[in-house]
């Protein structure tokens, strides 16, 4: 990009490592240090969010080395940039070309900032943690453990774990259960590592603790969806688009308790979780899981309702694994011909959708159901025909309405 065409670079529009701003101000600086915090960047001064110049800027070599000082004296690794004077469509503009910086994060005066793509993002204190252990290729569970030693893990769990490695490699271990810990970076230094006790803890512990509850509604728990909640948002820069689009590299945030799984053969593979979720649910029959990032920490949700199609209507069905053989049968040959079970889901996934969010638009909808927009309008074209579903107001701004009000309910 540094040596390409303005006029090219403009035209692509703001992106993940490209900005534009009217001014050298407070927001410009932030950018800087969130392209150094990520992938690097471009941070072109004069140019408006339309791609037009600012007319009235005033940018030669004297400001444009007063910039490059402020950058680095105001960001802590200090930045070093590149800075050119360029021409475009008869205006003076200043480009600023920010390299990733190797060892992160970067602060700006005391704050950090991330690229997510064409905007920034204040960094967490978990998330400034996370990408300075990232860095230094370690992670939080590598490092010892200050407040427990050898006297907390369980060797029973050692040699159960050493026996389940044993079958998964199909091959003998004749060292020690503690000489294995050691060799596993379990053990470092002769010190127990925080991954090591949250593996093999000898007795109950908080932080090692799953509770489990399927409710009903926000407040009563009973059996018609499971929520998962863990501690922490997405790794590694992920986000929720990457997630549902399948459109990510997996990354481990805990590389100790990650190696011991893929050692006994818990880990299928790395990335494939999500998509064989997705997978289950399709094939089982029921609505998609939700994911959320909320509370400062990701949400699952499972629900169990499963979907029939019966005289060209759709209806949640629960219950539906304990339907008697002739039931099922009777069911199938009421379903329209035009309609397939992977319709019927896909069609409940919509609907499910516009119940959370009536101005949802067609491309958030394929996002979130990993479809094409194609399918989304190829669906909602059948739900207004079944009856089900309504258009109310513009396309920009206008909302969805389920005409069935009794679709859906448990």
């Amino acid at each position: 990009m540094k040596h390409g065409r303005i006029d090219d670079i403009i035209n692509n529009g703001e992106s993940q490592t490209l900005e534009f701003k009217k001014n050298f101000d407070q927001a410009a600086l932030e950018t800087v240090c969130a392209f150094a915090n990520a992938s690097g960047g471009v941070v072109l001064i004069g140019i408006n969010d339309d791609k037009k110049p600012v007319n009235d800027l005033k940018v030669g070599p004297e400001t444009l080395q007063n910039w490059i000082n402020e950058i680095k004296n105001k960001t802590q690794p200090q930045l070093i940039i590149d800075a050119e004077i360029r021409e475009y469509d008869g205006s003076t503009i200043a480009a600023l070309f920010v390299d990733e910086y190797p060892i992160k994060p970067v602060a700006l005066k005391g704050r950090y900032f991330k690229r997510v793509r064409n905007s920034n993002h204040q960094l967490s204190l978990s998330e400034i943690s996370d990408l300075y252990l990232k860095t230094m290729n370690s992670s939080w569970d590598f490092h010892h453990d200050p407040h427990h030693s050898y006297e907390h893990i369980s060797e029973e769990k050692i040699l159960k774990f050493i026996r389940k490695v044993e079958k998964h490699n199909n091959s003998g271990i004749s060292m020690t259960p503690y000489e294995f810990m050691a060799k596993m970076e379990f053990i470092r230094d002769g010190k127990i590592t925080i991954g090591a006790f949250l593996l093999f803890a000898k007795d109950y512990c908080v932080i090692t603790d799953i509770q489990a509850g399927r409710f009903k509604s926000p407040t009563k728990i009973i059996d018609d969806r499971i929520e998962f909640y863990n501690p922490g948002k997405l790794f590694g820069g992920i986000t929720m688009e990457d997630l549902l689009t399948n459109n990510y590299t997996s990354q481990a945030r805990n590389k100790v308790i990650a190696k011991a799984f893929k050692e006994i053969g818990s880990v299928e593979r790395y990335g494939s979780g999500i998509k064989k979720v997705f997978d289950i649910c399709r094939d089982y029959g029921v609505i998609p899981p939700k994911f959320e990032e909320k509370f400062n920490g990701f949400f699952v949700t499972l629900y169990k309702e499963r979907l029939s199609v019966s005289d060209g209507t759709v209806n949640d069905t629960v219950n539906v694994p304990e339907m008697s053989q002739e039931m099922s049968q009777e069911m199938s040959q009421e379903m329209s011909q035009e309609m397939s079970q992977e319709m019927s889901q896909e069609m409940s996934s919509i609907m499910q959708l516009v119940k959370e969010n009536s101005a949802i638009t067609a491309e958030e909808m394929a996002v979130k159901l990993n479809v094409t927009t194609r399918t989304v309008y190829r669906i909602i074209s059948v739900l207004k025909k079944e009856g089900l579903l309504e258009r109310v107001g513009a396309t920009k701004n206008g909302r969805w309405v389920i005409i069935n009000k009794n679709f859906g309910d448990k």
